[in-house]
């Protein structure tokens, strides 16, 4: 599915894709043991985690694409009059 999703070469984004599940999947088990305390379920982990994903992602993909990125948020053949209400 990530294939897909990314492309031809996926091969560069897989370290940090793998990275970003076990940090998630080991944060949210060691809650399973007694006494302890699952660090996901903080607010600021969780914001502090969305919000550089979110600014590191919009970046590369500025810097791949440039102002081509934009184009994503609207599907194809989709009439200019409609892109002001689909964005």
């Amino acid at each position: 599915m990530v294939r897909d999703q990314i492309g031809s070469s996926n091969e560069i984004y897989f370290p940090f894709i793998y990275s970003l599940f076990f940090y998630i999947i080991i944060s949210n088990l060691i809650g399973n043991i007694p006494y302890n305390f699952t660090i996901t379920t903080s607010a600021i982990v969780s914001i502090g985690a969305s919000f550089t994903l979110f600014i590191g992602v919009t970046i590369l993909a500025l810097s791949i694409h440039k102002l081509a990125f934009f184009s994503f948020f609207v599907p194809d053949g989709t009439p200019l009059a409609l892109v002001p209400l689909l964005v």
